[in-house]
């Protein structure tokens, strides 16, 4: 088996880390498990399901961080505007 290996962080414009990077793991089939056209999508479903649903864990905790860190910082002042 592989090993597939997603890496998430969320960054500003001036490249400061805004949430920290978090790795995720999950292990794939390897190129040696594509034997060949009988077997190629079984073996496909093996490699997308985990790859689909650590994707998506990892968005959705990246995305909770960031929110999480969102919520902790004061809104700027906007202007009032003049009328």
């Amino acid at each position: 088996m592989a090993k597939l290996i997603i890496t998430t962080k969320i960054v500003s414009e001036d490249g400061e880390e805004i949430v920290q990077t978090k790795s995720y793991e999950s292990e794939v089939p390897d190129f040696d498990d594509f034997t060949g056209p009988e077997t190629f999508w079984e073996t496909f479903r093996e490699l997308e399901e985990p790859t689909l649903k650590l994707r998506n864990k990892s968005a959705e905790e990246t995305l909770e961080a960031y929110v999480s860190e969102l919520s902790k910082k004061k809104p700027k002042k906007q202007p009032k505007k003049k009328t």
